[in-house]
């Protein structure tokens, strides 16, 4: 049981935290930086697909590369619910475009892994070397 709090403990403190944000009608936004927004998924989701990677490397026996698609479906899958979920917020909206941010923020996690992967660096999935 500590060994899943471990891992999925963190992924699912941010699924909450982005689900409590998303629920607020506005956020405050720089005005200096148009479309930070953006970013802002771009940098969040990168993070989530990375937590969701983590957890399955550590508590499954699927090999890195499987892991590393799960976590980017799982990841793209949570941002569809998320888009999803602001549809009912009002003066919010869902938006293709912040789907496709969180989309390139959760492969953006991956070009180093992938090439780690690749190598043979990692050992077979597990948490050992990581």
């Amino acid at each position: 049981m500590k060994k899943i709090l471990y891992f999925w403990g963190p992924v699912v403190f941010l699924f909450s935290f982005i689900f409590i944000l998303s629920s607020f009608s506005t956020l405050p936004q720089p005005v200096i930086i148009p479309d930070f927004d953006k970013i802002e998924h771009l940098i969040a989701y990168l993070v989530i697909s990375l937590t969701v990677y983590r957890a399955l490397l550590g508590t499954t026996v699927y090999s890195e590369k499987k892991c590393i698609k799960l976590a980017i479906l799982t990841t793209v899958i949570y941002g569809m619910s998320d888009e999803f979920h602001q549809s009912f917020v009002p003066y919010r909206d869902a938006s293709l475009g912040d789907l496709f941010f969180d989309f390139i923020g959760a492969v953006l996690a991956y070009g180093s892994l992938f090439n780690e992967v690749r190598k043979g660096i990692l050992n077979d999935g597990r948490m050992s070397k990581m």
